[in-house]
């Protein structure tokens, strides 16, 4: 893959992993279209997305960064056109490709979903798998059409959980669909690999709620870990102690204790939470308006009352 071959699309935190390891990698795109500035914070400033930074860091031109309200006007189709790409990827993007962009460039519109495929289609693959206590996610190429997912499967490869949080296994799907994506281009273009339709029961991830941030101590310990390490590091999964809200981002998985479901148990440095059947040690949380620290941090420095 050579510059000036590829049209990279993506916003989030995810699309930031991927484009990092593809400018590693010496994959620089011809143009980037990624997400309008946004309003954050308590000032309400208008911040880009992480992609465009990025682009700006390493000496994308900004006449070629692109960030429409509507991927699908006239006028981004036109000058997207002009560069006569062979490839676009696309991931963690936010909007949905018309037909007339998918069909621009020479060797199609790829998408890089991080779920194994037809399994977790839609927004939130990763996070909706770990929750449901999968053992395996992975991630798939597949070319883009009008559906949403659905389109045939290009390459794909599985990755275990383990105890990982979602941003460990963003960072190790990024590092490796990366490093096969030339390969597997080389191959597609060649004809070694054929698009293959996808095969299975499909199923489908929904955005994550701002009710379903909260933390049921009330399921099992594996459950409760699981939820906990779906969300971390954004948005958090969020709960009380004392009353006082806290994240909580890195958890283990402890069987051995039993207790009331949200009874705190300190035992020298370390925090525990009893859950439905079993307990989490807490390894790393957030205090309202405090930093991210270790859990023992939080132990010898904000020693709560309650706690036995």
């Amino acid at each position: 893959m050579t510059e000036g071959k590829l049209i990279f699309f993506g916003t989030g935190e995810f699309a930031a992993k991927v484009f990092i390891a593809m400018l590693k990698r010496g994959i620089k795109p011809d143009a980037v279209v990624t997400g309008p500035d946004k309003p954050q914070g308590r000032g309400m400033r208008l911040m880009p997305p992480p992609v465009k930074e990025l682009a700006i860091q390493h000496g994308i031109p900004k006449d070629r960064i692109f960030q429409p309200q509507d991927v699908n006007h006239p006028a981004l189709i036109s000058a997207l056109k002009s560069f006569q790409s062979e490839l676009i990827l696309l991931t963690d993007y936010g909007q949905i490709l018309g037909k007339e962009i998918l069909e621009m460039p020479k060797n199609g519109a790829w998408n890089l979903h991080p779920s194994l495929l037809p399994k977790y289609r839609g927004a939130a693959p990763l996070e909706r798998a770990i929750m449901a206590g999968e053992k395996e996610v992975g991630y798939t190429f597949f070319i883009m059409d009008e559906g949403i997912d659905t389109g045939k499967i290009i390459y794909q490869e599985k990755i275990e959980v383990n105890e990982r949080t979602r941003g460990e296994i963003e960072s190790i799907i990024a590092e490796k669909s990366i490093s096969v994506l030339p390969e597997v281009y080389q191959k597609f273009k060649t004809g070694r690999i054929k698009p293959k339709a996808q095969k299975g029961k499909s199923s489908y991830a929904k955005k994550i709620e701002d009710d379903e941030l909260w933390i049921d101590w009330k399921k099992g310990s594996f459950l409760v870990m699981r939820h906990i390490h779906a969300l971390s590091p954004t948005p958090g999964a969020r709960t009380h102690f004392d009353g006082k809200y806290v994240k909580i981002y890195k958890v283990k998985d402890i069987k051995e204790f039993t207790g009331t479901p949200g009874k705190i148990l300190i035992e020298g440095a370390k925090l525990f939470v009893m859950c439905g059947e079993g307990a989490v040690e807490i390894l790393e949380l957030q205090p309202a308006s405090k930093r991210r620290m270790k859990a023992s941090e939080y132990v010898q420095g904000y020693r709560p009352f309650w706690a036995e």
